[in-house]
């Protein structure tokens, strides 16, 4: 029970993050993520391309609440519009 709270807490703390138009054009959704990746490795592959947005928040895995497993797709922040346009 604790769990889904802390994940529902950080779902909603993420949404608020990107609510406004200019992170809605800084968001990455990045698909078919191999199960093993890691929000760092996701992170350092990324900034080749462009500067991330220096919050903890920035990469994050989706995970699965019951198993804890990946979804196999995150949402990048980056820190510039043109950043995001790289891709």
């Amino acid at each position: 029970m604790f769990g889904r709270h802390l994940l529902r807490m950080s779902i909603l703390n993420f949404l608020k993050m990107t609510e406004s138009s200019a992170n809605t054009k800084r968001k990455l959704f990045i698909g078919g993520l191999s199960f093993n990746a890691t929000e760092r490795s996701l992170r350092d592959f990324i900034s080749q391309a462009g500067k991330i947005d220096d919050s903890d928040e920035a990469v994050k895995i989706i995970v699965d609440f019951q198993s804890g497993k990946s979804k196999g797709f995150a949402f990048v922040l980056m820190e510039s519009g043109e950043g995001a346009k790289k891709f």
